[in-house]
């Protein structure tokens, strides 16, 4: 796994290694590498939440959750009907989606499988024609026809080194109708293998062709060995984009943005495709480059205001925290994430393991519940320095626990807590390890009377 920083991405490139099929039976590591950028954000208004239900302790044992099952070997050991009690959408490999099968017929409510529409994997040189025959999925559909790739001036295949293993990575011509057909062969392969599946991510799908910097292309060719000849617009890129993710045929979940921010590219174009559920937020507070999104770069209120704006057009926003699961980290995210949480859209993904190996994260078994403010933008919820919001109903598995609110201190100083609408006396701790081996949500006596630098709570009455 290698993570990159950069002043303007909302989080750290990262590549995911898992054994696949190649041609010839063949078994190679297979290098998922994401992209995550950001958006100038005009958020939409929301409705007000309404009155809980008397009955939804009982109704929402917690929040909506996604999970990897199987991918990478993710919580590979924890049987289907646990996961399906506990998640509400699992994602698998790209080809076998063993584990999401199995999820299907334990009753659990979706499965997708992992998909990289943008890029190919394990790519070997040379890159002139005749090229060097990509082992990768979708690629290996297409590896001796130069129509599904992108080239430079020269002829050669725009490409980029990863190591001396797993070679190169080049790029699909989305634009091209031989690229489109093998997304297609590809879904329908992986179909067959697990017919019961909802949906698909496309990973590094759902980013602009052109980057902050003007120059055209430079998003989508950014570290890659020049700048390829075949698409000639932003507009054409978009077209040719949206043309291969409709040729999955089932929904989608896109990973990507606008890199002036963190949120939805083309004011929300490819989230408003009929074809497309959701948009991760990969890194989404705490971040693999070991980091808090915190008020340097501005980054907390940018991710705030990100999954706002997905949420504004009625789309999913999957908020998926990377960095190390410590229960400092963990708790740090979840509260930030509590902010702008909304029932209808909101999805909290658990893709990094605990101190147990699985990743199954026990807050999400705490549900708020009736609102006390709903915010259009995060600064809404400003109290000083830090972000408060309080929920007059919460639950903790199922169970009633009473009011409660979550605080974060994005900044690098210690803040005192401001006066709240009701009194709390208690606190949430977290266990270091997964649900599945024990780990539980605690409520604990004593509330701070303030936080230290980046640091967040979540307070009970």
């Amino acid at each position: 796994m290698e993570h990159y920083s950069s002043d303007y991405v909302a989080a750290d490139d990262c590549g995911h290694l898992e054994a696949v099929n190649v041609t010839g039976g063949v078994q190679a590591p297979r290098m998922r590498l994401r992209r995550t950028f950001a958006l100038v954000v005009i958020v939409l208004g929301t409705a007000a939440a309404p009155r809980p239900d008397p009955s939804a302790w009982r109704l929402v044992p917690h929040v909506r959750t996604q999970a990897y099952y199987g991918l990478n070997d993710f919580n590979a050991d924890v049987p289907p009907a646990y996961m399906a009690a506990h998640v509400e959408i699992v994602e698998d490999d790209g080809y076998t989606a063993e584990h999401a099968d199995r999820f299907k017929r334990a009753g659990g409510k979706m499965a997708i499988a992992y998909t990289d529409p943008t890029y190919a994997a394990h790519c070997p040189p040379p890159f002139l024609p005749p090229a060097g025959k990509c082992g990768g999925q979708i690629a290996k559909l297409v590896a001796g026809d130069e129509r599904a790739f992108i080239h430079d001036a020269s002829g050669a295949r725009v490409h980029k080194f990863n190591d001396p293993y797993f070679q190169y990575q080049e790029v699909f011509n989305v634009t091209s109708p031989v690229a489109r057909r093998a997304y297609a062969l590809q879904v329908a392969e992986i179909l067959r293998a697990s017919p019961l599946l909802d949906g698909f991510e496309a990973d590094d799908s759902g980013s602009p062709f052109t980057g902050t910097d003007g120059r055209l292309g430079s998003n989508l060719y950014g570290g890659f060995s020049a700048t390829g000849v075949e698409i000639r617009s932003d507009e054409e890129y978009f077209a040719g984009a949206s043309a291969m993710l409709a040729a999955a045929g089932k929904p989608l979940m896109i990973n990507g943005g606008d890199p002036r921010g963190t949120g939805p590219a083309y004011n929300g174009r490819f989230l408003d495709l009929p074809y497309v559920m959701s948009e991760q937020q990969e890194g989404c507070f705490n971040n693999a480059g070991n980091y808090l999104y915190s008020e340097r770069n501005d980054k907390f209120r940018r991710e705030e205001n990100a999954l706002l704006s997905v949420m504004s057009h009625s789309k999913s926003a999957v908020c998926f925290p990377t960095g190390d699961t410590s229960p400092p980290h963990r708790l740090y995210a979840y509260a930030a994430w509590l902010l702008t949480y909304d029932p209808r859209y909101s999805i909290y993904l658990m893709a990094v393991k605990q101190s147990d190996g699985d990743a199954l994260y026990p807050e999400t078994e705490l549900v708020p519940l009736a609102p006390r403010a709903t915010p259009n933008a995060i600064d809404d919820l400003r109290a000083g320095s830090l972000y408060v919001r309080e929920f007059g109903a919460c639950a903790i598995a199922g169970r009633q626990a009473g009011s409660c609110a979550a605080v974060v201190n994005p900044t690098e100083r210690a803040v005192a807590l401001p006066r709240f609408a009701v009194a709390y006396a208690h606190h949430i701790a977290l266990d270091p390890q997964s649900l599945y081996h024990g780990g539980r949500v605690r409520v604990e006596p004593g509330a701070p009377d303030a936080l230290g630098p980046e640091t967040a709570a979540i307070l009970m009455r």
